[in-house]
């Protein structure tokens, strides 16, 4: 029923209605917002332990300069921070190709083949979908099957790797009178290329003739900073030119200077 007001003119009421969906998105969104309450006070309780974690632990810290100078019993169980050079009594060795690295933490070995790979394209049109398959030369650091691709003819690879990545790592190594655990180690990262001298050359090539031949590989040949290989024989039947060609190198991580807290 509606009513003239002074001047004539027609009012009333309006009222508002929410459609179905608005209605189900406004109770989602009250469930989710509820839900990361909980969240959003767990997050904050975690962020204010670990700032007293952090605060308890710089005001009980001992920092010990020089490290080499002081005794270990004066400071057993309590928490120090250490700053200087860490060192290793022993070369870390890659024993397959008798490389040796002396003051270092870990070595990297490296190995890639050249292989083909095989990508996949699609595309959707209003005709249906297309796929198609490209190939393409990369190296790789494991063996790529050919056998599961579109196309295997032209497009072999070899069956075995001359050898796998690997990494060696130092038994003990040290930071003054302090040893170091597998922990701290392993967070030491910082590598460099191995370079190898004249000797170290020849001993890497006089340690892998036999093996690489058993295993149907050429002998290794240095190039600027990879040692290379190819497969011979049956091991090379049926492949394109350069497929297989294995390139091997090394990273090594050097003692150097470091920071420790722990206790």
């Amino acid at each position: 029923m509606s009513m003239l007001g002074p001047r004539g003119v027609e009012s009333g009421h309006q009222e508002y209605y929410l459609e179905g969906g608005n209605l189900a998105m406004l109770v989602c969104g009250c469930v989710v917002l509820l839900m990361t309450l909980p969240m959003i006070f767990l997050n904050e309780r975690k962020m204010a332990r670990i700032y007293m974690v952090l605060s308890r632990a710089k005001a009980e810290c001992i920092p010990l300069v020089p490290i080499n100078m002081t005794r270990k019993h004066q400071t057993n169980f309590k928490l120090v921070h250490c700053v200087g050079r860490n060192n290793t009594d022993a070369p870390v060795e890659d024993v397959d190709f008798g490389v040796a690295v002396e003051q270092a933490i870990r070595v990297v070995r490296r190995v890639e083949m050249l292989q083909w790979v095989e990508i996949k394209r699609e595309e959707q049109s209003s005709e249906g979908n297309k796929t198609w398959y490209e190939y393409a030369q990369q190296w790789s650091t494991k063996v790529i099957d050919h056998h599961v691709f579109d196309q295997q003819k032209g497009h072999e690879n070899p069956r075995v790797m001359a050898c796998q990545n690997d990494t060696f790592s130092c038994e003990k190594a040290y930071l003054g009178l302090y040893s170091l655990n597998l922990s701290q180690i392993a967070r030491l990262t910082n590598t460099r290329d191995f370079r190898p001298n004249d000797e170290q050359k020849d001993e890497i090539l006089g340690k892998t003739d036999g093996w690489l031949h058993d295993l149907g590989f050429e002998r290794l040949t240095y190039k600027t900073q990879y040692f290379e290989t190819k497969p011979v024989d049956d091991l090379a039947r049926d492949l394109a030119p350069g497929i297989g060609t294995t390139r091997i190198s090394w990273l090594y991580v050097p003692c150097g200077t470091m920071t420790v807290m722990a206790q």
